[in-house]
């Protein structure tokens, strides 16, 4: 069943869950004509390579969209908010976003992404162009380069001839610095990063998708309106990992209305990952476990597992989706996302059953609709549930915003690491 209309079929209720915002304006051209053959050829050979990437590439049907892909009409601009950057990383150092002329990027000597760290609210600028080391090399010690560095590689890297690919090899990357030196995250800074977004797309720069990579169980009032009423966010799809405490407690940014909520599972069985959080809040599942081809100089064997690897996975898929499609709203991309997730892979054959909770003889999905699933979004085919549509229908508006702190890091890495940026102390609401 083909996806004709998101109004259609399963209907994933758009008219009660979505804003009335309008389709942003793509004033601003952002189409570098790719060598769509050539990427096909690129993927098509790492799909030769037996690697944990290529395994990932396989669960979420990445190879499939690629070669479904057709005339490429825009290359949208996924803005990765992080800790900090290596832009001249081999993957994707030739995906990071430049101003043109004429566009006024109100952060001090940078046209290609911000370090909003230190932003304070009634600032003019949003800041400088500190956000990145620039070297090519992330030290293995250095935990806040190669976090940032590998989700935005997982969601936007490519570079022809080389074997470093990630999701959207057409998207360009917006790398916004969120983490002060000490690893602090404060409510100003990602406010400063949205302002910063904001200001791009009321000059027509198509930032169509934002990641999250962090968290905190506590909720910030002055976030979650800044995503809600700043001119431009509310269009702009929000992907945000839903952490790694295998706790059903709502993390934010992913907790918060109309952000689309990431948990992971098993890169080889689809079986919730231990560590993953779950819960009626989570939207859509994506495997982590990636191995480092991105990072020069840290060991080839290192695995990056947690739920910030599994979400820049569907923001590279709702990527793919605007290349091909980039009249689409934000809430129509959201459902195109959900409606096309892999429920099967997810729940079928038994698979998760302890996250498929009955509730008034309904069985309500702990872990999203199912695995996200790159083709299917692509060529929009529908297969989530019909448990998982109702799940979707009843978490419309659902949240709620409780107490007003500030949002502290705590980077979502597992593995044979936990890496923690420090948190700082609470601001006064």
């Amino acid at each position: 069943m083909k996806l004709t209309s998101l109004l259609v079929g399963i209907g994933l209720f758009l008219s009660s869950c979505g804003s009335t915002d309008s389709a942003p304006e793509l004033s601003y051209e952002t189409n570098k004509q790719a060598d769509i053959q050539q990427i096909k050829r690129d993927y098509q050979n790492f799909d030769l390579v037996a690697s944990d990437q290529d395994t990932v590439f396989r669960s979420i049907d990445l190879y499939n969209a690629i070669e479904n892909l057709q005339e490429i009409k825009s290359n949208p601009i996924i803005a990765v908010i992080d800790a900090r950057f290596d832009i001249n990383q081999r993957g994707i150092r030739e995906r990071i976003w430049q101003a043109p002329p004429g566009i006024d990027t109100r952060c001090s000597g940078s046209t290609n992404g911000c370090n909003t760290s230190m932003y304070e609210l009634n600032d003019s600028q949003y800041g400088n162009d500190n956000f990145e080391l620039g070297s090519g090399f992330c030290s293995f010690s250095d935990s806040a380069c190669y976090h940032g560095t590998a989700v935005a590689g997982l969601a936007v890297g490519y570079e022809t001839g080389l074997e470093v690919l990630g999701v959207c090899p057409v998207c360009e990357l917006l790398p916004l610095r969120v983490a002060d030196d000490n690893g602090d995250i404060k409510d100003e800074a990602i406010i400063g990063a949205l302002r910063y977004i904001s200001n791009l797309k009321q000059q027509g720069v198509p930032v169509r998708v934002i990641n999250s990579s962090f968290g905190k169980f506590i909720d910030s009032e002055k976030v979650a309106l800044s995503i809600k009423e700043l001119p431009g966010i509310r269009d702009t799809l929000i992907v945000a990992a839903a952490g790694n405490e295998n706790t059903s407690r709502r993390s934010y940014p992913a907790g918060f209305e109309n952000v689309i909520s990431v948990a992971s599972v098993d890169l080889f069985t689809n079986r919730k990952s231990v560590f993953s959080n779950y819960g009626s809040w989570v939207d859509i599942a994506a495997p982590s476990g990636v191995s480092n081809q991105w990072l020069d100089g840290i060991s080839d064997s290192f695995r990056l597992d947690g739920t910030s690897f599994s979400a820049p996975l569907v923001s590279g898929v709702a990527g793919l989706v605007l290349s091909q499609e980039p009249e689409l709203k934000a809430k129509d991309l959201r459902a195109r996302l959900l409606a096309t997730a892999d429920a099967q892979a997810l729940y079928g054959q038994g698979k998760n059953p302890a996250y498929l909770v009955s509730t008034d003889g309904q069985q309500v999905p702990m872990l999203g609709t199912g695995v996200v699933n790159a083709n299917n979004a692509v060529t929009g085919t529908i297969t989530a549930t019909p448990q998982a549509e109702k799940q979707i229908k009843a978490m419309c508006g659902a949240i709620g915003i409780h107490s007003s702190s500030y949002l502290g890091l705590l980077l979502l890495v597992l593995g044979p690491f936990v890496i923690t940026l420090r948190k700082g102390d609470s601001d006064a609401a």
